[in-house]
């Protein structure tokens, strides 16, 4: 993990630099002066994910809400800083596996566990962007640290039991803090004055996750509405 650590430092340099100009704002300032020297967009929409590695042994296919806020610097307009906060829903998984006996620990019996995963995320980052926010088209690209809250529903049924609403049953759930890289490239598409559509190819991976016994990866294909602020 110390690898990653120049590339956090970087990052968190350049965010404290292209935010600067909005930490400086006089405290007498009134909040339209401050949208005035706001550039950027926001967004919303939702993404269709798909697990990958070892993760995908874990979870079915899921599904994303997301909503986004970009900021540039007049003179850098071609770098943004880039805000993403999400809740995610993985489909439910089902395996054969192993578990003690509720009557008796000392042995082992056959079960069938479902696992259903759900994710609440917040990151910040920098995204490269179109140098003009006037644009029809404007392709961006963007990466981020973050923070995510994983939460693991298992539920086990054993018995011989024509269905698994008859056969004894118990729930497990798991709630686990992680940090994370979420990165993206899309295109923002204008239709009409400040509004248009997006269209985004999404990377995730959550470090280390007890059911994996290492990160959480999955891919996701998401569509959006995006507002130009100028």
């Amino acid at each position: 993990m110390t690898k990653r650590y120049p590339i956090i430092y970087c990052l968190i340099i350049t965010t404290l630099v292209l935010a600067s100009p909005i930490c400086a704002e006089d405290s007498t300032g009134t909040i339209h002066s401050l949208m005035r020297k706001l550039q950027g967009d926001a967004g919303f929409g939702m993404v269709y994910l798909m697990p990958q590695g070892s993760f995908n042994d874990n979870a079915g296919d899921g599904g994303r809400i997301y909503g986004r806020l970009t900021s540039r610097k007049t003179g850098v307009e071609f770098l943004s800083l880039w805000l993403t906060g999400s809740g995610s829903l993985f489909g439910k998984h089902s395996q054969i596996i192993d578990i003690e006996a509720p009557d008796d620990p000392s042995t082992t019996i056959e079960a069938k566990r479902e696992i259903q995963q759900y994710v609440l995320s917040l990151y910040l980052g920098l995204q490269v962007n179109s140098t003009s926010n006037r644009a029809t088209i404007r392709p961006r690209i963007g990466t981020g640290l973050g923070f995510n809250i994983f939460i693991t529903d298992s539920r086990y049924f054993w018995g011989n039991y024509p269905t698994d609403e008859d056969r004894n049953s118990s729930e497990v759930d798991q709630v686990l803090g992680r940090w994370g890289w979420h990165s993206e490239a899309g295109v923002d598409i204008i239709i009409k004055g400040s509004y248009g559509m997006s269209i985004d190819l999404t990377y995730d991976q959550i470090w280390y996750i007890d059911i994996t016994d290492g990160p959480a990866e999955f891919l996701g294909l998401g569509i959006g509405l995006v507002y130009t602020i100028r």
